[in-house]
């Protein structure tokens, strides 16, 4: 797990935020998950397979976040998988995740009753034994919009023959995956923890200006900043050199205007130097003899830019 996942996973596993992002992600709002029966669960899930040699192989991963969660009548598994980059082959990944964690609760049930007949010692489980449910969200907060496919079909390849291949995709059980893309978040009042203000600056953490009016709308929040959430903004915003030196140690609370006010500063003297830059290739191009036409074209501008450049 990297270093944003990790911190991600500490930030996300405080149960009133877990709870709220099943809630406002799944449930539109919804208060149906309470924190208060959510208990946190062991991460990895592991299963011995036999391969075509007989040799025993040793399957096992490791999942972002896991909750046990007591609906009132049944157990359920929430788990949420954290990710910075588009994972194109998502589907199978959670799929391979899920199923490991039902392989393990059978294994569980086989440890754990007396079978009265070859069927269900064969099964690992009895007729009337039942598996808890496990849902798995996929928390994507990378700065694209997410383009991989959001289920199993597709990633199966097309047929040459088009109603045949309907055929074979109608009997193949789709996988779907649950996804939240914060980049596409219109709305985030369905979030009712500190996860609604979180995720409203990831969506404008691309502009400067944007970061700065947000800060400023948001600013009781920023100025009272838990630890988990300081370590969170510093890798979703890519600031950790310069967010580094508020921390204190010994403070529960960090104020964050600030030094969110130099995220900003830094991004306009980057701007300033880029622009910098650009001038003096541009002219260089020009003393070489090359056409305004040519240099917008290598440099990848507009022609009127170049022209006022060089006037």
């Amino acid at each position: 797990m990297g270093k944003s996942d990790t911190s991600l996973a500490i930030w996300l596993s405080d149960k009133e935020r877990f709870a709220d992002l099943y809630n406002g992600s799944i449930f539109q709002g919804k208060q149906i998950v309470e924190a208060k029966k959510l208990e946190l669960e062991k991460k990895d899930a592991k299963e011995l397979i036999k391969d075509k040699n007989g040799i025993w192989q040793n399957i096992e991963r490791n999942r972002d976040i896991v909750m046990k969660w007591d609906d009132g009548i049944n157990l359920v598994i929430l788990a949420c998988e954290n990710q910075e980059k588009v994972h194109y082959a998502m589907p199978v990944r959670t799929m391979l995740y899920d199923g490991l964690s039902y392989a393990e609760q059978i294994r569980h049930l086989r440890k754990n009753t007396k079978f009265q007949n070859s069927d269900e010692f064969l099964s690992g489980m009895k007729k009337e034994d039942k598996l808890c449910p496990i849902f798995t969200l996929v928390f994507y907060y990378g700065e694209k919009e997410w383009d991989g496919s959001k289920d199993l079909h597709g990633l199966l390849k097309e047929s040459a023959d088009s109603e045949i291949g309907q055929i074979i995709r109608e009997l193949i059980p789709n996988y779907h995956i649950n996804l939240l893309d914060v980049n596409q978040l219109e709305d985030t009042s369905s979030y009712k923890t500190d996860l609604q203000v979180v995720f409203g600056m990831l969506k404008c953490r691309q502009d400067k200006k944007e970061i700065q009016r947000y800060v400023q709308e948001h600013a009781d929040y920023f100025q009272h900043v838990d630890i988990d959430t300081y370590n969170v903004l510093r890798i979703l915003l890519k600031a950790e050199k310069q967010l580094e030196n508020i921390k204190e140690k010994d403070k529960e609370e960090i104020n964050m205007c600030q030094a969110l006010q130099g995220i900003i500063d830094d991004g306009v003297e980057q701007g300033i130097e880029q622009g910098l830059a650009l001038a003096k290739r541009i002219l260089l191009l020009w003393r070489e003899g090359r056409s305004e036409e040519e240099i917008a074209d290598q440099c990848n501008v507009s022609l009127q830019d170049v022209k006022e450049i060089l006037r």
